[in-house]
């Protein structure tokens, strides 16, 4: 993201950016900001947006655990198993 920033401004220089990394859903308007990235759903809104990519999530587990405790099955199997994610920020037991 940076150097695409970066290069931005080269080409821009009458622009001045902040980059600014939230953990948080920010009001656009409120907060004065122009244009962001968001790694979630938009919902219905009257922003213009357009889809840049996709981020993939996947279960990663070590090659000791696996040995000790097995892989599970089927999703569902996950709950006899020991996990921690991550969701919206904030780390979660499961």
């Amino acid at each position: 993201m940076r150097p695409v920033l970066d290069a931005f401004l080269d080409e821009n220089p009458s622009v001045r950016a902040r980059f600014l990394l939230l953990d948080r859903v920010a009001n656009l308007v409120e907060e004065g900001i122009d244009v962001a990235v968001r790694l979630a759903h938009l919902p219905d809104s009257t922003m213009v947006a357009t889809r840049l990519g996709e981020v993939r999530r996947i279960l990663c587990a070590s090659p000791m655990y696996i040995e000790r405790c097995g892989l599970p099955k089927t999703p569902a199997g996950l709950r006899e198993h020991a996990c921690t994610m991550e969701r919206d920020g904030a780390e979660t037991e499961l």
